[in-house]
């Protein structure tokens, strides 16, 4: 939990144990994200893992890969479809307030619906169980510290290479990268540019 937002920090302390309650009949939970780099990752594993936690419970979590395209149409699209296959509960990763109609519509099903990566207060509003994020400006702080730290009194140019410029989560993280290199030896060679949350572009434009 190190590293949350506070609110998502809040919430990860304050959240249940596993109920000793198996349900009566079977539930599915979709955790939902992509698989264009190697942070994702972690997050299979982790839903692999509540699987195994909570399969003696009458509960099955499936890994979904919603797609390539990293935007709200396709992402609403891929969690209608979650709804669609008989899933109770439905954790993804956000791309924006684009996302809360789709969160309030199936909340309104009687479907639970989270979401990580960005917080988004509309989540709450429109239903939403879960919205947990890392403090993502601070996040972006701490790596330009980290990086100051790292070369020392050197002078230098830096590269910055972001996500998506519409996503919020990325958006936090370049900013505040940025304004944690204000007053050091190091000046960024441009506001950044685009990999669209590919490793494969990441590492092209590193080149």
């Amino acid at each position: 939990a190190a590293g949350l937002d506070s609110r998502s920090q809040a919430w990860w302390t304050s959240r249940p144990a596993i109920a000793n309650v198996t349900p009566a009949q079977p539930i599915k939970i979709a955790v939902m994200g992509f698989a264009n780099n190697p942070y994702w990752v972690g997050i299979q594993n982790g839903a692999m893992g509540a699987n195994e936690a909570l399969r003696s419970k009458n509960v099955q979590v499936d890994w979904m890969v919603m797609g390539s395209t990293q935007d709200v149409p396709g992402v609403n699209a891929a969690v209608l479809a979650a709804a669609s296959q008989g899933y109770k509960g439905i954790i993804f990763f956000i791309t924006g307030p684009g996302n809360c109609p789709v969160i309030q519509q199936l909340s309104a099903q009687g479907i639970v619906l989270g979401v990580y990566n960005t917080l988004q207060p509309c989540v709450k509003d429109s239903g939403g169980l879960i919205d947990i994020a890392q403090a993502q400006y601070q996040a972006g702080l701490n790596s330009a510290k980290e990086l100051i730290k790292a070369v020392g009194t050197k002078k230098g140019e830096v590269g910055i290479i972001t996500s998506l410029f519409s996503a919020p989560g990325a958006e936090f993280r370049r900013t505040g990268f940025i304004d944690g290199l204000q007053g050091s030896n190091l000046t960024p060679v441009n506001k950044g540019v685009e990999a669209k949350d590919s490793a494969g572009t990441s590492f092209t434009l590193a080149q």
